[in-house]
């Protein structure tokens, strides 16, 4: 299957299949251990962890706790340290390391050492490709309350670009502690480390946002397996747009003591995005490097409980005290439970008429000064329609229509005035959510929609009068077919925000073959078509598919075309000021954070998978900070190539300038012309830098591309 996006012909020729033949030298022989840090001596560097809830009704219970591996002194077999993961029961974990290129076709052997405070299973192995879930390469251990080494060998099969991980997963109560890992090209041999000095920052931070003027110091751990005359260590810090700085540089120092921890002190007297390499070297030769990365953002403005609610800054994220405060300072204000779970009708009530609510989770969010977008669907198995056997059963309707506005009044009711907003079922259109059996499933699941929209506003307005009901979730291209379908069932009796989900190929609004302003357009005629009464839109859910990773040294998996840092920037900035001037409200970015596993990196996430930010993360921050307290006032065409998006203020204004191109085709010329309102300038990038500009010929004078500039224009 050939796919193509955009405009323009396509000439394909000469295509044909033959038998893939894959090398067995992806990597020369190699002697001793693949993996960095297998013994923990610097940290959890180069190793990820995930801990979630074994079931979705644990979900957001498990995740709250933040449980994450960290490193112990109180038990190890190799060193001083060994990597201890906290468990609890309804929990599950999965601790993966970073890829290794291996060559298809030989063998390998994976072996390390467990030690269980409760006797378990646990499932081990080498894992491949974009997900990992080649379960042949996995094998079953029993772990029990004593120090045991385990192994398993393996003949490589294919995998893409080469790259493997090691897995290591288990679940139940107490914890387990991992030491000693290894894998090597034949059978199994005593433990060695892979450099024989070792660097790695500390990570332990959950996200390493910082604000502008905060101190920033960073642990970086350095561990030598024997004595070391000659060794430096350095650190280089790089921006957004790849300028370079030295912000450490010194002896390791490691002749008597074969362990060190440096402290890295980074300026904060910028805003941007700063990705940090550490590296180790001893007689001039690189032995080992670390990649971390933060970001600096504006301090955080002080905004009443009205300007949160008419904020257009939307967020998924887990409901913990570490991303609640990292949103925070990105300035989100909404956030939406999808995920995390708890509002759910099959976590809610999962038995019938037995009600468990996530009050603790949610109420951290309220308390935070966050608004919250709660998820109502989700049947539990009791009332669904799924034949016998489904896995997905809760994407059924419940077979009776009382007990689904029973668990609404039930729910509303209980977080009146905690969440006031409730958005009903999650992409209907779609059989992966709303599965309507039968060969006419499709034409009917439109007026059965409409059926679970109309018994939820009935029932929520009866829990809570200042209930606000979002409805219609369409994810479908376009999403206005969808909508056409409910609307003309009577679904804009029973909403007070139609809400549409409309992911892209990594282009904004602005830039689609067909703009979705287009679609808004279309939208906002078909509502006007049925109602009277004024219905807002919003984007509640979309997001960049296959965001880059920005570390050099991490080999990039992932599904698709992996969006560069720079061009998901881009995305971002202009996707929001593309619905903001054509009248979408909100847009609730889709998710906020990247699952913590090294090989499921393609996600929509503003930070890698060990919580450091992406440049999204930054520019987010950026626009929220510079839109706050602004309207949209007017959009037009500097030039044939040049647009501008103008926001207004009490004391300022503000234009949002770029090109109308998505190529990046380098910088265009722009000259603006002032005027009498204002009393002075200034022009920023979407690191929030100050730019030059030149004021010439009652003209504002400065450069663009097609990631928008933000000019900031103070009145009198």
């Amino acid at each position: 299957m050939f796919k193509f996006t955009s405009r323009g012909d396509v000439f394909l020729d000469d295509v044909s299949v033959s038998p893939a033949v894959f090398s067995k030298k992806a990597v020369a022989s190699h002697q001793g251990n693949f993996l960095a840090n297998g013994s923990f001596e610097v940290g959890t560097d180069k190793w990820g962890m995930q801990i979630r809830g074994a079931g979705a009704e644990y979900e957001m219970s498990v995740r709250a706790m933040e449980l994450s591996a960290e490193i112990d002194n109180s038990r190890a077999k190799y060193g001083d340290y060994s990597l201890k993961i906290p468990s609890v029961k309804n929990s599950r974990f999965i601790l993966n390391s970073e890829n290794v290129i291996l060559s298809p076709g030989v063998k390998y052997s994976l072996s390390f050492w467990l030690y269980s405070e409760k006797k378990r299973k646990v499932r081990a192995g080498i894992v491949s490709g974009y997900l990992g879930s080649d379960r042949s390469r996995l094998k079953t251990m029993i772990v029990e309350p004593k120090w045991k080494q385990y192994h398993i060998s393996v003949i490589a099969k294919p995998s893409e670009d080469d790259a493997y991980f090691v897995a290591i997963r288990g679940q139940g109560d107490g914890a387990l502690w991992v030491d000693g890992v290894q894998l090597e090209e034949g059978g199994v041999k005593a433990f060695s480390v892979k450099s024989p000095i070792e660097i790695g920052f500390s990570k332990q931070m959950a996200h390493p946002i910082f604000e502008l003027g905060e101190k920033i110091s960073l642990p970086v751990f350095i561990a030598a397996y024997s004595q070391v005359k000659d060794c430096n260590v350095k650190v280089d810090s790089i921006n957004y747009y790849g300028d370079k700085r030295t912000v450490l540089q010194e002896k390791c120092n490691l002749a008597q003591d074969l362990k060190r921890t440096v402290d890295v002190l980074h300026p904060s007297n910028e805003t941007g995005y700063f990705r940090l390499v550490a590296e180790v070297s001893s007689n001039g030769k690189i032995i080992d490097s670390s990649e971390y990365a933060i970001g600096i953002v504006p301090e955080k403005l002080v905004t009443t409980t009205a300007e949160n609610i008419a904020s257009p800054f939307g967020g998924h994220a887990r409901f913990t005290d570490g991303d609640l405060k990292t949103l925070s300072r990105l300035g989100v204000k909404w956030l939406r439970m999808h995920p995390p779970l708890g509002t759910k009708w099959s976590v809610v009530e999962k038995n019938k008429g037995h009600f468990n609510y996530s009050d603790e989770e949610i109420l951290l969010a309220k308390n935070a000064g966050f608004q919250i977008l709660g998820s109502l669907d989700k049947t539990p198995r009791w009332a669904s329609t799924a034949p016998d056997g489904k896995r997905r059963f809760w994407s059924y309707p419940p077979g009776n229509m009382d007990d689904w506005e029973n668990y609404v009044y039930k729910v509303v009711s209980h977080y009146k005035g905690v969440i006031d907003y409730w958005e009903v079922w999650n992409e209907p259109d779609s059989d992966g959510f709303l599965k309507i059996p039968g060969i006419f499933g499709a034409e009917k699941k439109p007026a059965v929609y409409v059926d679970l929209l109309k018994r939820a506003y009935r029932g929520a307005k009866r829990a809570n009068s200042d209930a606000v009901i979002v409805g219609g979730v369409a994810t479908g291209h376009p999403p206005s077919r969808w909508l056409k379908k409910i609307f003309d069932e009577g679904a804009l009796e029973y909403m007070d925000v139609v809400s549409f989900h409309h992911y892209t190929d990594g282009r904004p609004g602005d830039v689609l073959d067909t703009p979705l302003s287009v679609e808004i357009a279309k939208i906002k005629n078909l509502i006007r078509q049925k109602t009277n009464k004024t219905v807002s839109l919003w984007e509640s859910e979309s997001g960049i598919m296959h965001p880059a990773t920005a570390y050099v040294g991490l080999k990039e998996i992932s599904p698709s075309y992996p969006t560069p840092g720079d061009e998901a920037v881009a995305y971002l900035v202009r996707h929001y000021i593309h619905l903001l001037s054509n009248g979408v409200d909100k847009w609730f970015y889709y998710s906020m954070f990247t699952s913590p596993r090294t090989d499921r990196r393609e996600a929509t996430g503003f930070f890698e998978w060990d919580g450091s930010p992406r440049p999204l993360s930054v520019a987010y921050a950026i626009l929220s900070n510079n839109l706050s307290g602004l309207v949209y006032l007017d959009s037009y065409d500097l030039d044939k190539v040049v647009m501008a998006t103008k926001f207004s203020g009490k004391n300022r204004d503000l234009l949002m300038v770029s090109t109308k191109l998505w190529k990046n085709d380098g910088f265009h010329k722009v000259s603006m012309k002032l005027d009498d309102l204002y009393s002075s300038y200034k022009v920023f990038d979407v690191m929030g830098n100050e730019i030059n500009f030149i004021m010439s010929d009652n003209s504002l004078q400065f450069k663009v591309s097609r990631e928008p500039v933000y000019v900031v224009a103070y009145k009198h």
